[in-house]
């Protein structure tokens, strides 16, 4: 990346945050459900977010990544389906896992081996590319954007100044805090979370943090209304017992039956390069038995497949085709943002668009 800094130069990017506690001798950062526990000259589990002069400072004024993603690649089916987006990432994770794709930019700090590479650049700057190549939504991702919501924040509120159909979301593991949530508040319209394991000892023993934090998270995200999908990446000889997958089907459907669930195949990454990649009739597999336990939405990913199509869960109708990460055709019918099967009427979850263009929908 061009003139890009440093990691010994990242810490002149950051400034104070609200999202904090004084406590005596230390400072509680609020951003994610480890709640750390900062005393001066500190961080925290991220080591992005530290303690200088009894205040906490938090990242912002630059990128690790910056990129032009179709939704579909977040992965997000039911928000806009077939648009565009400006997606950007910072470094740092509150999370360890063995097989993270972007180790690069998300262990920055905690492995020697990660380049911790960024790019100076101002909110202004950023809105304004996403102007110029016609993308009205930006993501904060690639790295976990929970630990750093006060950057998505000032780019999320200076593109709505600037344009009120700018719609913004984060991709993340999920362990965001209520505070972080009511910080954020109207900011973020979406949020997919990743359900690694649905058992609290191989959670813990891939993330460092608790299974419980994450499944509280979901039914938080959801419960304020902002449209939610969830993500489990499904690893061999891991997470995919049918057990488990049952496990993870019944509190999804507890939740709400409403709710994407992605099953997406997992390939050796990281620390992970002697495991077996997913097969594609693993993921059908995994599928079959998600929509047999009663979710309207489930799909799979990392797969050519027609388990990356909508189809309605009243009428069977097909109402989203789908080819990987793209979107063939689109035959719901949309009203006011909302949804619905062309043949049955029945209300579809998500968000639509029906002006034409970008997210476009058939009409009435």
């Amino acid at each position: 990346m061009p003139g890009a800094l440093v990691i010994r130069d990242i810490l002149k990017y950051s400034s104070k945050t609200p999202l904090c506690r004084k406590e005596a001798g230390a400072t509680v950062c609020l951003a994610c459900r480890h709640y750390c526990r900062i005393p001066e000259g500190g961080s925290g589990r991220c080591l992005m977010r530290f303690n200088e002069g009894g205040e906490l400072y938090a990242p912002r004024g630059y990128v690790s990544s910056l990129n032009a993603d179709p939704i579909e690649k977040k992965p997000l089916f039911h928000f806009l389906p077939g648009s565009g987006t400006l997606s950007f990432g910072m470094l740092g994770c509150n999370f360890k896992c063995s097989y993270c794709q972007n180790w690069e930019i998300s262990q920055t700090l905690k492995d020697p081996a990660a380049p911790a590479r960024a790019q100076e650049i101002k909110a202004e700057t950023l809105v304004s590319r996403a102007l110029e190549e016609g993308l009205k939504i930006l993501v904060s991702t690639y790295n976990e954007p929970g630990i750093t919501p006060e950057w998505a924040k000032e780019i999320f509120f200076l593109a709505r100044k600037r344009d009120p159909s700018f719609r913004t979301g984060f991709v993340s593991n999920g362990y965001l805090s209520p505070e972080n949530v009511e910080f954020m508040g109207g900011d973020v319209d979406f949020i997919k979370i990743d359900l690694k394991s649905f058992e609290p000892e191989k959670f813990l023993r891939l993330t460092g943090g608790k299974l419980r934090g994450v499944l509280d998270s979901i039914k938080y995200v959801f419960s304020k209304g902002i449209h939610l999908e969830l993500v489990t990446l499904l690893v061999p000889g891991f997470n995919d017992g049918e057990k488990e997958l049952a496990g993870t089907a019944a509190f999804i459907k507890e939740v709400s039956p409403e709710i994407p669930w992605h099953i997406t195949a997992y390939h050796p990454d990281y620390r992970m390069l002697e495991g077996k990649a997913a097969k594609r009739e693993d993921i059908e597999k995994a599928v079959t038995a998600g929509r047999k336990a009663g979710l309207n939405y489930v799909y799979g990913g990392n797969v050519h497949s027609e388990t990356l199509d909508t189809f309605c869960p009243a009428c069977g109708d097909l109402l989203v085709k789908r080819g990987y990460m793209s979107v063939g055709e689109i035959r719901l019918r949309a009203e006011n943002s909302e949804g619905y099967c062309p043949s049955c009427g029945k209300k579809i979850y998500g968000v639509y668009n029906s002006r034409g263009g970008s997210g476009s929908v058939i009409g009435k």
